[in-house]
C-alpha cells in the first residue's frame, strides 16, 4: 500500500506542471514573477499545513538549517524552471527534472545509506534512464537557443535531485521535527524570501509587474496539490528506501504529465515519447517487485 503513495504524488506533481505552464504564459520568467509565484506558494502552502497538522510546530536547528538548504534549492528550481519553460519543450523540462529526482537520490540510497538493489530495479533503473533519454533524441527538438535551454535543463536536473536527497537525509536524522512542521519551516523561508525580493523590486524606477487573480490562482492550484503531495512524499521517506520512492514518483510523473499534456494541451505525443512512457511505465511495475 506504502507504494502506491508516491503514485498518487505523481498525479499531483503532474497537475503542478499544468498550473506552472499556465503562470508561465500569463506572467513571464522574470524573477519578479518567480518571486511572485513563491510567495503565493508558500502563504497557502502554509495556511494548509498548519491546518493538516492541527497548528501544532515543533522546532530544532537542525531542521530550520536543512528547510533554509530546501528553499533555496526549491527557489532555484522555480526560477530556472519557468524560464526553462519559457525557452523549449514542457516534457524536455520534465525530462530532466525528472531525472535529476530519481538518479541522485537512488544513487545516494545505494552508495550513502546503504541500500539494496536487487535485479528488478537495476532493469527498471536502466529502462527509466533510456525512457527519459529519448526524448532528447528526437531532432525535431533541437532548435535555435536550445543551448541555453539544456545548460538550464541540466542546472535543473542537478537541482531536484539535490532537493530530493536533502528531503531524505533530514527525515531520517534523529534531530529532525515531523514533517508538517519541517515543511512549515520551508515554506516560511521561501515566502520571506518572496517577499522580500518584492518589496525592494518595487523601490526606484523598475519596470512593474502586477499580479492578476487569474495568475493568482494558477499559484493557488500550484500551492494545493504541490503542499499536498509534498506532504505525503516526505511522510513516506522514512519507511520507504529512496531507491524505491524516487524512482516511482519519477515514472508516474512521466505518464500523468504526458496524458495532461495530451488532454488539456493537445499535445499528442510523437513516437519518442510514447515508447518512452511505455518504458517507464515498465520499470515502474519493475521497482513495485
Amino acid at each position: 500500500m506504502t507504494y502506491l503513495i508516491p503514485l498518487v504524488c505523481s498525479l499531483l506533481f503532474s497537475f503542478q506542471f499544468v498550473f506552472n505552464k499556465k503562470y508561465e504564459g500569463r506572467m513571464g520568467q522574470s524573477l519578479k514573477s518567480s518571486a511572485y509565484l513563491l510567495a503565493v506558494i508558500s502563504a497557502v502552502a502554509i495556511v494548509i499545513v498548519l491546518t493538516i497538522n492541527r497548528f501544532r510546530f515543533a522546532f530544532s536547528l537542525y531542521s530550520l538549517g536543512m528547510a533554509a538548504l530546501l528553499a533555496a534549492i526549491s527557489i532555484g528550481c522555480t526560477v530556472f524552471g519557468l524560464r526553462a519553460m519559457h525557452l523549449g519543450s514542457l516534457s524536455i523540462y520534465t525530462l530532466f527534472l525528472m531525472l535529476g529526482g530519481m538518479l541522485l537520490p537512488s544513487v545516494m540510497g545505494v552508495a550513502v545509506l546503504h541500500e539494496e538493489m536487487g535485479l528488478p530495479r537495476k532493469l527498471a533503473f536502466l529502462l527509466i534512464t533510456v525512457a527519459l533519454a529519448l526524448p532528447v533524441l528526437d531532432r525535431k527538438n533541437r532548435k535555435k537557443g536550445s543551448a541555453v535551454f539544456y545548460v538550464l535543463c541540466f542546472v535543473l536536473f542537478l537541482l531536484n535531485g539535490s532537493n530530493s536527497c536533502v528531503t531524505k537525509l533530514h527525515q531520517i536524522n534523529a534531530q529532525a521535527v515531523d514533517s508538517n512542521s519541517f515543511l512549515t519551516m520551508l515554506y516560511a523561508v521561501q515566502m520571506l524570501t518572496g517577499l522580500i525580493y518584492l518589496l525592494f523590486s518595487n523601490t526606484g524606477r523598475r519596470k512593474t509587474l502586477s499580479l492578476d487573480w487569474k495568475s493568482a490562482s494558477y499559484g493557488i492550484g500550484y500551492a494545493l496539490v504541490n503542499s499536498v503531495a509534498c506532504f505525503a512524499n516526505v511522510s513516506v521517506a522514512k519507511t520507504l528506501p529512496a531507491s524505491l520512492q524516487y524512482p516511482l514518483l519519477t515514472g508516474g510523473t512521466i505518464l500523468f504529465s504526458a496524458l495532461c499534456g495530451w488532454i488539456l494541451f493537445k499535445e499528442k505525443p510523437n513516437a519518442y515519447t510514447t515508447v518512452g512512457i511505455v518504458l517507464a511505465v515498465g520499470a515502474t511495475v519493475l521497482y513495485a517487485l
